[in-house]
């Protein structure tokens, strides 16, 4: 799988954790700098880059903090789902005063 210029091979991945929850198979894996979370290997949940977790790494966060051009001091911001919590360290650093609300689904 493909990051831009980071890459996450699955097939030589290292398996660091498994558990089983009452909805899912969680599973955290590493392969060379990105560590990913998965739900029953069924896509991911997460992936952070290990050396500098500020890189957003998904096209669709990049969209989400496109929101800042139109309101950049926003007073509250609304994230459901907080997989790996990129983007609301980002959103943290950016606009530091606003009050982030995370619904975890």
């Amino acid at each position: 799988m493909n990051f831009g210029q980071y890459d996450y091979r699955f097939g030589i991945e290292t398996i660091l954790e498994r558990r089983s929850s009452r909805f899912y198979n969680i599973t955290i894996a590493q392969s060379g700098s990105l560590r990913m979370i998965r739900f029953d290997m069924l896509g991911f949940e997460g992936v952070i880059h290990l050396k500098n977790s500020s890189i957003v790494l998904f096209d669709y966060m990049h969209l989400q903090l496109l929101c800042l051009l139109w309101n950049s001091t926003p007073e509250r911001i609304l994230i459901i789902g907080l997989g790996a919590g990129i983007l609301p360290k980002i959103f943290h650093y950016l606009s530091p005063r606003t009050l982030i609300h995370i619904k975890i689904i």
